[in-house]
């Protein structure tokens, strides 16, 4: 037993800390951690979960009152062994340097120090579920009926292992998936002389694992292709979850609930015939319009209810003709035969393209990129991205340049932000920001990617020298366009459902 004047400098200790980090605000229940005591609360806290943000940050304003709610309740409730803490990164830009924080905000769960980043929904009922998860065993046991049923009923999403032999390798691996993903999931085991398994329960289901106990990724898999309800509303709690799934999502936009209610009948009789190949789900379409926007749905004059099928790469099949039973179980059935065309987003076909610059829009690609005679360097640009701003005048210059010269390559442009790059077309590539300067060899389809921060005339000569073999004679003034960095901002379809 350790002597009390330990234990009563320990308390002190504990006590001015906690007053040293206590917010400005008396009634708050976030603590305000800086430079100088965030390893001091690492140590008095075992489990601390913190917020690293600016003021000026839009969204770090409306995670705010979400985050005080969450930390209100976790204070006073069974869990309060949680603190939540917060760092302002515009006052203590060191110390969010060293915690890797490029980004606002940004979420962190320590667990005796240890950081895992938190990237779960932002509303304080998505907090606590996860803090909870958090604050629980990884794994716990279930003795018997009544406890499971009363586990089971705990928590929206509760794998539960069974087994009679707790020093399996069965139960070693299943503990240490639990360990990998407490923070998404509730994980049980029960002592059983039945044959050893896995059941994943949810509020409306009971779904038995038939693979192999040992493979904890198929385990995982078989969560995550399971966990989402047969036929159920998405929206910004839950459309991780859906996005985890890896499969396929069904979108039927309605704009009320009696709309609703006359297609969930042979919605859910679908969704049944194709679990495990096809989620479906239904969004309000007057609340998420930017949703249907970027699913392809005209939303200049938009008719609901409408279906759109978007798989894992993000291409989307939208329902041509009038949204019923019967039209969607056709869609349905011809995307599983791979008999539908993607929609490909696009700007209208220029009237003229004609100049230095070829305009290369979304139903043009293939025509203009994939199929030229000659190389094409095509730049993917946002009318809002400054560095694409900085590099216009140089990109018409090179424009210029290669035209008089006779040089063999297209220079294109194309508007990121409102034309698709097909993704099946030989030529395709992936944009990860802004500007992005793509090198498409034309009889190869070969892409190369420039990944330099000098944008000018002199590097993009050089850029195509390369790729090429042959020199574009620049003149003496080296064209710079003043630009010594990329863009931060991702592009618009950097994530499947981003507008959620």
């Amino acid at each position: 037993m350790r002597p009390l004047s330990c234990l009563v400098t320990g308390l002190a200790f504990l006590t001015s800390l906690a007053h040293s980090h206590s917010n400005d605000t008396a009634t708050s229940n976030v603590l305000t951690l800086t430079e100088e005591t965030f390893d001091d609360a690492l140590t008095a806290h075992p489990l601390l979960f913190v917020k690293f943000y600016t003021p000026w940050c839009g969204y770090c304003k409306a995670l705010e009152p979400e985050y005080e709610a969450a930390a209100e309740q976790m204070a006073g409730g069974a869990f309060h062994t949680t603190v939540l803490a917060q760092v302002d990164c515009s006052v203590h830009e060191e110390l969010c340097i060293d915690q890797d924080i490029n980004s606002f905000p940004t979420l962190k769960f320590f667990r005796s120090g240890i950081p895992t980043i938190y990237d779960g929904p932002r509303q304080t009922t998505g907090l606590l579920r996860y803090l909870e998860r958090q604050s629980l065993p990884a794994l716990t046991w279930v003795n018997d009926t009544m406890h499971l049923e009363a586990f089971v009923r705990s928590d929206p999403v509760v794998v539960v292992g069974s087994s009679a032999d707790h020093d399996s390798d069965f139960y070693s691996k299943f503990h240490g998936l639990a360990e990998q993903a407490r923070d998404r999931y509730l994980f049980g085991w029960q002592p059983s002389s039945s044959p050893d398994s896995v059941v994943l329960y949810t509020p409306s289901t009971q779904d038995v694992y038939t693979g192999d106990l040992l493979d904890t990724d198929a385990i995982q898999r078989f969560i995550r292709q399971h966990l989402t309800p047969l036929f159920g509303s998405i929206g910004p709690d839950n459309y991780i979850d859906y996005e985890e799934a890896e499969l396929p999502l069904a979108y039927l936009f309605v704009s009320s609930e009696s709309m609703l209610a006359g297609l969930t009948p042979p919605l859910l009789a679908l969704a049944q015939q194709h679990r495990g190949a096809i989620n479906f789900v239904y969004i309000d379409a007057d609340a998420y319009p930017e949703q249907a926007e970027y699913l392809g749905i005209n939303m200049t004059a938009p008719v609901w209810p409408a279906f759109v099928i978007q798989d894992p790469q993000s291409r989307r099949y939208i329902l041509p003709t009038t949204t019923t039973a019967e039209t969607i179980d056709d869609h349905v059935a011809k995307y599983l035969q791979n008999a539908l065309v993607p929609f490909i987003e696009s700007d209208p076909v220029p009237e003229t393209n004609d100049g230095p610059v070829k305009v290369v829009v979304g139903s043009q690609y293939n025509a203009l990129v994939t199929r030229s005679d000659t190389d094409v360097l095509l730049e993917v640009y946002a009318p809002w991205c400054g560095h694409c701003k900085a590099l216009a005048p140089v990109w018409t210059q090179l424009g210029e340049l290669v035209r008089d010269q006779g040089y063999p390559l297209t220079v294109a442009k194309m508007d990121g932000t409102s034309n698709d790059i097909p993704m099946d077309d030989p030529a395709t590539f992936e944009v990860d920001g802004f500007p992005a300067i793509a090198y498409i060899q034309a009889s190869t389809h070969r892409v190369a990617l420039f990944a330099g921060d000098d944008r000018s005339l002199a590097a993009l000569a050089d850029f195509v020298h390369e790729q090429k073999g042959i020199r574009l004679e620049v003149p003496g003034s080296n064209g710079s366009s003043d630009d010594d960095g990329t863009d931060d901002t991702p592009p618009r379809n950097s994530q499947r459902h981003d507008e959620l």
